[in-house]
């Protein structure tokens, strides 16, 4: 692999994971976390699931959303209120007026129910009402911690639906490593300053000879001092 191409995850639960030769960032909601490429470890993800309303909360939405549909039909369909609750007005303002009556008592005995349940259900530990809530009113996906071999782990959510993203940010992750294991670096050159003896031009093997006989016809007499010195600069030269 000459190249590792950078990928971005984006996954349900609004997680966004930037995978690169660099480094992995998985952004969320409450912040980012970032990891180097050469830190990251194994991704591992297990099934998760998390209820998302209470009892409190399954009561209060059972009265406030019972009143407002009464409300709502009473307001825009009936006319003639008290006559409709005595059957003393259209049929058109009996039927919804009594509608809007059934369905705001009808909010309260549910709610009230509601409340039986969870009472009844904790009390006998049968787990009815948990299995019930967890069945219509919870979140199910998978919690995903990406590794870090310097501590500080990556952990993020993802929906049910995002089996298929987390498979290939397995796959992309696993790729990265393998990238990076068999990344060869870059040779460093380096920069060698020439010594003052290497400026030099250095003198050939038979130049140095003739020096060398020229030193010894200087040092014989046969050569004088002016005459050395003339030859010795020709034969430099050359």
């Amino acid at each position: 692999m000459e190249k590792f191409e950078s990928q971005i995850f984006r996954f349900s639960s609004g997680v966004v994971v930037d995978l690169n030769e660099n480094k992995l960032i998985a952004k969320a909601d409450n912040g980012s976390t970032s990891i180097d490429a050469k830190n990251i470890d194994n991704v591992k993800y297990i099934k998760f699931t998390q209820p998302r309303l209470s009892v409190i909360g399954m009561i209060t939405r059972t009265l406030i959303g019972g009143c407002l549909l009464a409300l709502f039909i009473d307001l825009i369909f009936v006319n003639d209120e008290w006559g409709a609750i005595f059957f003393d007005a259209s049929i058109k303002d009996i039927f919804f007026g009594w509608l809007a009556i059934i369905i705001f008592v009808g909010s309260f005995l549910l709610a009230g129910f509601i409340w039986f349940v969870f009472v009844f259900d904790a009390f006998l530990e049968t787990g009815l009402y948990e299995k019930f809530i967890l069945r219509f009113f919870a979140d199910r996906g998978y919690a995903v911690t990406i590794g870090n071999k310097s501590g500080n782990n990556a952990s993020l959510f993802a929906m049910e639906s995002d089996l298929p993203k987390l498979k290939k940010l397995e796959t992309a992750i696993s790729d990265l490593k393998h990238f990076l294991e068999n990344k060869q670096p870059l040779p460093q050159q380096s920069i060698v300053t020439p010594t003052p003896e290497q400026n030099i031009k250095p003198s050939s093997t038979t130049q140095l000879d003739d020096l060398k006989k020229l030193g010894d016809l200087y040092q014989s007499g046969i050569l004088t001092k002016e005459e050395f010195e003339k030859k010795k600069v020709e034969l430099l030269n050359q």
